[in-house]
């Protein structure tokens, strides 16, 4: 769970108990963010096992440069980095995979110039219809998942505003809440500072989703 989300639940039952402050507009963004992250993270899985099994069959026809760390364990370093150098380590550890999988493309770029090749390549996907069907329903609803992310995330900040005037007005009228405030007002930074990387890893599958698909287009 994300943790904006963990310090709203805690909050939630408190406030509760005090009958006092009003968190519709607050559940209303925070569940927004969710929404989008949720559409994101479903998207991500598609990619990743859309790009999995269609370099893996690759894999065993041409011969194109290895990662030198797989993509799980990139994102799983990236996603339980909390300190600083931690997140440095992490980050420098992603670009490397990047750099590695624009490798991998340039090459496959290469060979494609190559006629027979190239028709080896058909051939094998020919052989493997299913599969390669497979990889581009995966992309194709990854790209349509990250678009529709994308969309929504232009409504986030009038949904941010509009919860951080709410609370606002709430401990203004009543000055008892401003304690439970505080740590809502917390969450909801929290929640909106998450939307830039959320918006930037949606465009990025975005991108990577379409160059398969423009591979598979030959293919398929």
């Amino acid at each position: 769970m994300k943790k904006y989300l963990a310090a709203i639940a805690l909050i939630i039952p408190v406030i509760a108990m005090a009958g006092e402050l009003n968190m519709t507009a607050t559940n209303n963004f925070t569940n927004a963010v969710k929404d989008v992250e949720a559409k994101v993270d479903e998207a991500g899985v598609l990619l990743d096992t859309a790009e999995v099994t269609f370099f893996s069959m690759l894999d065993s026809i041409v011969e194109l440069p290895k990662f030198s760390v797989a993509k799980e364990e990139v994102m799983a370093t990236l996603e339980s980095a909390t300190k600083k150098k931690d997140v440095e380590a992490a980050q420098e550890l992603y670009e490397t995979y990047l750099a590695e999988a624009a490798a991998r493309e340039d090459t496959l770029a290469a060979l494609w110039e190559n006629s027979d090749t190239k028709a080896e390549i058909t051939t094998y996907f020919s052989n493997r219809k299913e599969m390669a069907l497979s990889i581009k329903d995966n992309a194709q609803k990854a790209v349509e998942l990250d678009i529709e992310a994308i969309k929504a995330l232009t409504d986030l900040p009038e949904k941010f505003k509009a919860a951080g005037e709410d609370i606002a007005n709430q401990t203004t009228a009543d000055p008892t809440l401003i304690l439970s405030a505080k740590k809502v007002i917390k969450a909801i930074k929290e929640a909106n500072e998450s939307i830039k990387t959320t918006k930037e890893k949606a465009t990025k599958q975005k991108e990577t989703a379409e160059k398969l698909l423009n591979w598979l287009k030959d293919l398929v």
